[in-house]
This record gives C-alpha cells, sequence and structure tokens, in this order.
C-alpha cells in the first residue's frame, strides 16, 4: 500500500523514471497528494535535469486499485512517453486540477482492460 504522501514535486505516491520495464501488481496507490507537478498516484517518465522527458519502456498495472488521488496536472495515473498496459484496475475519486482526474498521458500508448473508472475529475 503506498497511502497519505505529499510532495511538491512530480508525484505524492510513486515516481517511475527507471529504463526497465516494469510492474506493479495487487497494490493500493490512494490519498496521495502532489502540491505543484505531476501524478498525485502515480508518475511515469523518465528524469533528465530535473525535468521529464520520454520514456520507451512499458510499464503494467494489475488488480491495482489507484483511488482519492490529488494533483495538478493528471491525477491518478500521469505518463509521458511510455507504454502503460492497465488491467483489472480501479481508477476511483482522484481529482486533478489539470488534465486528466484518472490519468493523463503525454505520448506513448496506453491500454486498459477490464478497468474501472468512478467519480473522477479533472479539467482542461
Amino acid at each position: 500500500m503506498i497511502s497519505g504522501n505529499t510532495s511538491g514535486t512530480h508525484t505524492g505516491g510513486l515516481a517511475l523514471g527507471s529504463t526497465e520495464n516494469t510492474q506493479i501488481n495487487n497494490t493500493v496507490i490512494e490519498n496521495n497528494v502532489t502540491t505543484a507537478s505531476y501524478g498525485g498516484g502515480i508518475a511515469i517518465a523518465k528524469v533528465s535535469s530535473g525535468d521529464f522527458v520520454n520514456l520507451a519502456n512499458t510499464v503494467k498495472i494489475t488488480d491495482t486499485t489507484i483511488a482519492s488521488n490529488t494533483a495538478n496536472p493528471g491525477d491518478g495515473l500521469y505518463q509521458s512517453g511510455c507504454n502503460v498496459e492497465v488491467s483489472g484496475v480501479t481508477f476511483s475519486g482522484n481529482s486533478a486540477q489539470q488534465h486528466g482526474g484518472a490519468v493523463a498521458q503525454i505520448n506513448g500508448t496506453s491500454r486498459c482492460t477490464n478497468t474501472d473508472f468512478t467519480e473522477n475529475t479533472g479539467t482542461m
């Protein structure tokens, strides 16, 4: 469980900037906050010189709950330039001040199967 974290930069919960393929399975990511930047729950991108840049590998998220996270932009899951495969995931009650309440994607691809999106909010 990744819960109740706060950050002023990049993510409140889990930041992935690795060049390796990554799997997240049977995890709860909830009640995390970032006050100034990307992904309240999860931010996926490669960090270079303090800025996010493209990451070309695959992140698989399965049987996971991403709930009640807050960010600006892209709340539950923010991803930049990578491939994300989501299966059996629940996105619920996430909120973003900008872009996607559940998911914000910049470049890359996303594939969602057997995934629930409930009561997420975000603005453009």
